[in-house]
C-alpha cells in the first residue's frame, strides 16, 4: 500500500535533512534552468508546472523542495 503524501511530508519535516543524492539532483535541475534560461513555477490554483523565465525567486522555491524519497 503507497504511503499517503501527508505521512511523506510529516517524515520529511521530522527529518529535514537532504541526502547528497537529492542535492546533486536539485542542483543539476538548477544548472539546466539558468543554461536554457527557464525557471519551473508552480500554480497552486490548478497544482499546474509553469515553464517560465528564469527567476532566482522561483529557483529558490524549488531548491526548498521536501524530500519525500526517504534517502
Amino acid at each position: 500500500m503507497p504511503i499517503s503524501r501527508a505521512a511523506l511530508y510529516k517524515k520529511a519535516f521530522q527529518d529535514q535533512s537532504k541526502s547528497s543524492e537529492v542535492d546533486a539532483f536539485l542542483k543539476e535541475i538548477k544548472s539546466v534552468c539558468i543554461k536554457h534560461g527557464f525557471s519551473i513555477s508552480h500554480e497552486d490554483v490548478a497544482n499546474d508546472f509553469e515553464i517560465i523565465e528564469y527567476d532566482e525567486s522561483k529557483m529558490n522555491s524549488l531548491l526548498s523542495a521536501v524530500n519525500c524519497v526517504g534517502r
